[in-house]
């Protein structure tokens, strides 16, 4: 009962997971131009449609805070991320016997690792470039250029959840996004 919080374990380990950040850097720029309520609505817009493109992709939505959503793959068994991690895990447990296998049998096991390590980094690169091109879309449909900057991380990370209550994302005037 009384233990050190650092005897509870509540993160865990992920060797290959794909976390992409995308941010709307000049949205202050926005809320200056426009009420704050209107503002936000467009904001619910955006990240909503991000949730729902997520969702398509079988990408996990991480957290939003303001303009910055943060979404990540891999980080469970539901994802081809993991199967990432099981093909790296195969291939390097097989190297030590490539001496033993023919040319085409080599081939044939750096495909199959390619192939994962492709198709885990596949679907967050598709998720980035369609929120680019609804980014702009909705540029045209508000009449106000939004600039994005988007990074993607593939590798190792540590997850895990993090408190216990909800989070909001207030905004006034005198805030400023993260």
């Amino acid at each position: 009962k009384g233990g050190s919080i650092l005897d509870k374990s509540f993160a865990t380990k992920v060797s290959n997971c794909t976390i992409l950040f995308c941010d709307i850097t000049n949205f202050s720029e926005y809320i200056n131009l426009v009420n704050l309520e209107n503002a936000m609505l467009v904001l619910n817009d955006i990240i909503s449609y991000l949730d729902v493109l997520s969702e398509k992709f079988g990408i996990e939505k991480i957290k939003s805070n303001g303009p910055v959503y943060m979404a990540a793959a891999g980080l469970d068994s539901t994802h081809i991320a993991s199967s990432l991690s099981a093909a790296n895990r195969f291939f390097f447990f097989f190297s030590s016997f490539l001496s033993f296998f023919s040319f085409e049998e080599k081939f044939l096991i750096f495909f199959f690792f390619f192939f994962f390590f492709f198709f885990s980094l596949k679907g967050m690169g598709y998720f980035a470039l369609e929120i680019q091109e609804k980014i702009q879309e909705w540029n045209q449909e508000i009449n106000f250029p939004f600039d994005i900057q988007i990074g993607i991380h593939f590798g190792p990370c540590v997850s895990g959840i993090i408190g216990k209550k909800k989070v909001y994302s207030p905004s006034s005037s005198s805030s400023s996004f993260f």
